[in-house]
């Protein structure tokens, strides 16, 4: 692996000569870095810009941020099937592998081949008025209710089978990387990443026995909205799309594509876990 992508947000990192001497460093073993030019706010010594991260220029891809921006980046290679290693600057930061002192360590790994990469799952999701236009979830796919004050009535489809009109603040479809985000703390089950399933979590529903749901990773999920209100909305990966108009059909199902997340000898999920959720009980 000789050609590194660097990716971070120059409007969110302050920590500038710590991003310079991790370039140095990769250059320093040999490495050639490869920033986008849209990032280009402040110059780096032996750099190469480029317009779009491909697998022809970069053999993986270097994260440095929280969670927004590894979720940001994740989407700029996801087509091209490039391993992305992300190092923490955020606060939970439960998608990064790394915390920043480990930046030396992990390189020497992936210099020495000491790493592996795990696939994840993706979504896809796009609206039935809108087929040719689908969105990406690497977290989850969210219908709610923005600041409308009552519930909304959403219907639920799997495999065109109808399960129920769940009427609460909204529905969360997440991922197993995303179970650990939205999901988790609207009361859905943590995953394991390498489980191929799909988690369907409700927001503050009526009904107590409204519980989360977890489906095979194949199975074509629908939605529509029942409630005729304003403003309910289609959130990907924290991000607003749309606003969903009563009776629209929103369909969510695994992507052909998947999250190549790197993996180092010394990490693995329920380690992370731990850390991230200082879960420090022991035997």
């Amino acid at each position: 692996m000789k050609n590194i992508g660097v990716f971070y947000n120059p409007l969110k990192l302050k920590d500038k000569n710590y991003l310079e001497n991790c370039i140095a460093f990769l250059r320093k073993n040999n490495l050639e870095v490869i920033l986008l030019e849209s990032q280009k706010l402040s110059e780096f010594f032996d750099v190469k810009y480029v317009k779009n991260f491909s697998k022809n220029n970069i053999n993986i891809l270097i994260i440095f941020g929280g969670d927004g921006t590894m979720l940001l980046a994740a989407k700029l290679v996801l087509e091209e099937n490039i391993p992305i290693l992300g190092f923490n600057f955020g606060k939970l930061g439960f998608l990064s592998e790394c915390i920043k002192d480990e930046f030396q360590k992990t390189i020497k790994n992936i210099i020495n081949k000491e790493i592996s990469v795990e696939k994840r799952t993706v979504l896809t999701c796009y609206s039935e008025s809108k087929k040719e236009k689908c969105f990406y979830a690497i977290n989850d796919c969210v219908i709610y209710k923005s600041e409308y004050p009552k519930l909304i009535n959403i219907d639920l489809f799997i495999d065109d089978n109808f399960v129920n009109c769940i009427r609460a603040d909204g529905l969360i479809i997440a991922t197993p990387t995303g179970s650990t985000a939205y999901s988790l703390s609207a009361g859905g089950s943590i995953i394991s990443p390498e489980c191929d399933v799909i988690l369907i979590t409700p927001i503050n529903p009526q009904n107590p026995f409204a519980k989360p749901l977890v489906v095979k990773s194949n199975s074509e999920l629908s939605f529509i909205l029942r409630s005729d209100i304003k403003n309910v909305k289609l959130n990907i990966d924290g991000e607003n799309i749309k606003n969903i108009s009563k009776n629209e059909k929103i369909f969510v199902k695994k992507s052909k594509f998947t999250t190549n997340f790197l993996r180092l000898p010394n990490k693995n999920f329920f380690k992370i876990l731990r850390e991230k959720f200082i879960l420090n009980n022991k035997i």
